[in-house]
């Protein structure tokens, strides 16, 4: 290996042989980022509970009236809905 390019009896080199290693390696890469990449695609829900927000809300040091944060629910409104109305 000094200097002199050694082949094996298949005939590659080890240029060769380290290139197609970094390539193998490239691709794991690729493949262990998508990975990590996929759990953080999933829709999480992002209702929350009365109990949950009251807390928060008294955690920060805002005054809460729980019966007016009942009535402030929100749902969804269809255009014939609105159209009714």
């Amino acid at each position: 290996m000094d200097g002199i390019e050694s082949e094996d009896e298949d005939g590659i080199n080890m240029d060769e042989l380290k290139a197609s290693l970094a390539e193998v390696r490239s691709k794991k890469a690729i493949f262990k980022n998508r990975h990590k990449l996929k759990g953080k695609l999933v829709v999480r829900d992002k209702k929350t509970k009365l109990s949950t927000m009251v807390e928060h809300f008294e955690s920060i040091g805002v005054a809460v009236n729980k019966e007016s944060l009942r009535t402030r629910s929100v749902s969804r409104r269809r255009i014939g809905d609105l159209e009714g109305a």
